[in-house]
């Protein structure tokens, strides 16, 4: 894909003057193509569109931007430069093919009792919200203008859900970006215990044959690690991406979940 002037901008950061724990840029907007080229590059951001979100952004941040540690972006986002804060982290947990590992039990329980069954972008503007009203309690960044760019990548191509089902209820699923070798997964919600947990291993599935190395968890945390996430380092990381020509694709035939139970041995 030819390289356009967004892609300039995120290659002149220099993450390796990031320290663990810092995002590596502030601002930018969050048009599709700009949300594209970032992602091609190994940023993900967390926005946010409330004024308290900016202030704790603008406590925890301004020195290092001010200290040119951490880079930033023009925007005209009427928050200001901390409504968005862009990662890129020296280490991330990701799962190689193969590595997404269901428990014995909820492999059981898919092959015996649960009535479950998966499909895949299907209704991805509904996981996008689901997603986003799972997180209502925590620091929201799943903001209108994020999910709307996400929608219009849909559309495109380089975005994909997951979707699980029981009956003609949704009751858990997971959403991301695919490119080169990569699918970077944003979110995930569940109405069910472990509805994730089948989400993302129905996800990884559907990526095989693919030629997707990593299938990425972003940041650290319990479901990752439970599943099999390990880390990987950032170069290796962006050799994975790779030349992104086209976007990933997915199968789309729809499933019962049990298929998990069978994969996984």
């Amino acid at each position: 894909m030819p390289k356009t002037e967004a892609d300039v901008a995120w290659q002149s950061i220099d993450t390796s003057r990031v320290p663990d724990g810092l995002p590596c840029a502030v601002g930018a907007d969050l048009a599709p193509d700009t949300l594209l080229a970032a992602f091609r590059h190994g940023f993900f951001p967390l926005p946010t569109e409330h004024a308290d979100g900016v202030e704790i952004n603008e406590i925890m941040f301004a020195v290092h931007v001010e200290l040119g540690t951490v880079q930033e972006l023009p925007t005209q986002n009427p928050l200001g430069r901390f409504a968005t804060v862009w990662w890129n982290p020296a280490r991330r947990p990701v799962f190689r093919p193969g590595d997404v590992h269901l428990s014995t039990n909820l492999r059981r329980r898919l092959r015996n009792r649960l009535g479950w069954t998966t499909t895949c972008n299907t209704v991805f503007e509904r996981v996008v919200t689901e997603c986003a009203e799972n997180r209502a309690h925590e620091r929201q960044w799943l903001s209108a203008t994020f999910a709307q760019s996400l929608a219009d990548l849909h559309r495109q191509g380089w975005a994909h859900s997951v979707e699980v089902w029981e009956g003609e209820e949704l009751i858990a699923g997971v959403f991301g970006i695919g490119f080169g070798g990569v699918f970077s997964m944003d979110s995930t919600f569940h109405r069910r215990p472990e509805g994730s947990k089948v989400a993302i291993a129905d996800l990884q599935g559907r990526l095989a044959g693919s030629g997707v190395a990593f299938l990425d968890a972003q940041m650290p945390g319990p479901l990752a690690e439970g599943l099999g996430a390990r880390p990987v380092d950032r170069d290796d990381y962006l050799a994975a991406l790779g030349a992104v020509d086209q976007p990933l694709r997915l199968d789309e035939e729809p499933k019962h979940a049990a298929w998990l139970a069978a994969a996984a041995g």
